[in-house]
């Protein structure tokens, strides 16, 4: 979907709102046409431009509608990507417990689909005190 790419390199380009009204319009074009996968990667982008933004609550939101999606359609791989990036949130809002749990979740997903998110989940969980 071009919404979403383009959402994604403005992102990379540091363009917060544009990518955000790009990620948005990509998410509706998803539900509009029934894409329950498309929702729930477009979800976690989204949710992750809150989190940068320090829009903690904001970015939980997407976050669980994206795992929800994700366990619905039993999609492990994006199940696996909203429990990691909800682990980061939670992180970022200074909140360890949750987020070391969290995170732990995803690798566990990880391990078992085989995906090479492992090794910056694990990562991350080392820098964790």
């Amino acid at each position: 979907m071009a919404a979403a790419v383009l959402g994604v390199v403005q992102e990379h380009a540091g363009d917060y709102k544009a990518a955000i009204d790009s990620l948005t319009e990509a998410l509706r074009l998803s539900r509009d046409l029934g894409d329950r996968h498309g929702q729930a990667a477009r979800s976690v982008n989204l949710g992750k431009l809150m989190s940068q933004s320090s829009a903690y609550s904001d970015a939980h939101d997407y976050f669980a509608r994206a795992l929800t999606i994700a366990r619905e359609i039993k999609a492990p791989v994006l199940e696996a990507r909203a429990l990691e990036a909800i682990g980061h949130n939670y992180l970022l809002e200074g909140n360890l417990n949750q987020g070391t749990e969290y995170l732990r979740q995803a690798l566990t997903i990880y391990y078992r689909i085989g995906a090479p998110e492992v090794k910056r989940v694990e990562e991350a969980l080392a820098k964790q005190p």
